[in-house]
């Protein structure tokens, strides 16, 4: 019997979700409270999914009358409305749901540590701001340098790091007021942390969790904001090993116990770790995160989602049975690359063929490229990674 998920508000990885479920043969039904209120970079076509409904409402009762079939998984697609995706799973699909009670832990990146504090996890010192009634004075009171970021955002947008007061007083007031759906009230400012960044993309249900990979960013400040260069797997086993521990106390301290999810953390020079993140949904990149699972030949956050609806037994993709090496550059240049003399084979999305405005500070919505090469010779890889980055306009 054909399985069908319902997508609530998917504006992340929409393309490739829609596209890997109908080869699956499972059936997608993506609802949108309000299309209007999605940037042009998030908006999903009218071709994808198997069926769009459209509304201009968060009434989940309207919703489920205008669902009328029967739903076997529900998943968040944007991090903004988390709560209408579990407020239906709670009616559709009731055995999965995760707490409502406990939203707050998953929905906002303030109470997000907050949570882990409490579950005896190391939490990062976090202040909460008011954009709505700002008190610039209190700046002078923080340690610098920190690092803010919306407490409702997503995708890398408004976030900016600030070495003083005088400079985090302009960029709170130069700040985006919106993000998809919702106005941005409160920024939450942080310790501002050097370390690496470890990304890991999950599939869960009931509690479960299963891990899909493990990665790393690499990335370089520009007009002072990070800017993502590259994405790379982590292949230590040991590190892997003590990530994925880490990764899945987080997810519980959250409440978390169904969805997809992608998460970062930061791993210390001591080894310890502590939580940027948890989205509450699909990893982004235009699905390019999870193709580069299946180049690798692990199992992506669908191939986890399939396996649970077809009964078959989950667990974590097996990082010791990797096929080759893949690597993905994130590119601002929007003029065609040659990959003529390239070894590695390539996958690429191109964005946008407008130029980059000199003018602005760069986030994840204002990619012209992605590409991901893969080779079974590391050093080739590295040395191809290395040429196509010194073509783009972001050095």
């Amino acid at each position: 019997m054909q399985k069908t998920v319902l997508l609530v508000d998917p504006i992340h990885s929409f393309t490739y979700l829609s596209k890997s479920l109908k080869q699956y043969g499972v059936r997608s039904v993506a609802v949108f409270s309000d299309m209007s209120l999605i940037s042009a970079f998030n908006r999903p076509g009218n071709h994808l999914f198997d069926r769009q409904i459209h509304l201009h409402s968060t009434d989940v009762n309207d919703i489920v009358a205008s669902i009328n079939e029967p739903i076997d998984f529900v998943l968040n697609g944007s991090d903004q409305h988390l709560a209408l995706a579990e407020q239906l799973m709670e009616i559709l699909t009731p055995s999965l749901a995760n707490d409502i009670n406990t939203i707050n832990m998953r929905v906002s990146k303030y109470h997000q540590q907050q949570a882990m504090q409490e579950a005896g996890l190391p939490a990062t010192a976090q202040w909460l701001f008011d954009q709505a009634h700002p008190d610039y004075a209190s700046l002078q009171r923080l340690t610098y340098p920190v690092f803010a970021k919306p407490v409702n955002g997503g995708g890398s947008i408004g976030i900016f790091k600030a070495e003083s007061a005088d400079e985090l007083e302009k960029k709170l007031k130069a700040a985006p007021k919106t993000v998809n759906f919702e106005p941005i009230t409160h920024y939450l400012i942080q310790e501002y942390i050097d370390a690496k960044e470890v990304i890991i993309d999950v599939f869960s249900a009931a509690g479960q969790h299963y891990i899909s990979q493990v990665y790393t960013y690499t990335k370089t400040f520009y007009r002072g904001a990070p800017i993502y260069r590259t994405l790379q797997p982590i292949e230590d086993q040991d590190q892997l090993e003590a990530i994925v521990t880490f990764c899945k106390k987080s997810l519980d301290a959250c409440g978390y116990r169904t969805g997809f999810s992608h998460i970062e953390l930061f791993q210390l020079d001591t080894q310890d770790f502590r939580l940027i993140e948890l989205n509450p949904r699909i990893s982004g990149l235009s699905g390019f995160a999870n193709i580069m699972a299946n180049t690798r030949g692990i199992k992506s956050q669908v191939d986890l989602l399939v396996a649970y609806l077809t009964g078959q037994t989950l667990q974590d993709s097996d990082f010791n049975r990797c096929k080759k090496y893949a690597i993905i550059a994130c590119l601002y240049t929007h003029k065609p690359i040659n990959f003529d003399d390239y070894q590695s084979e390539y996958e690429k999305i191109q964005i946008s063929h407008t130029p980059l405005s000199s003018n602005i500070t760069p986030d994840l919505t204002d990619l012209r490229q992605v590409v991901m090469l893969s080779n079974k010779d590391r050093h080739c890889l590295n040395a191809e990674i290395n040429a196509l980055l010194k073509q783009d306009v972001i050095a």
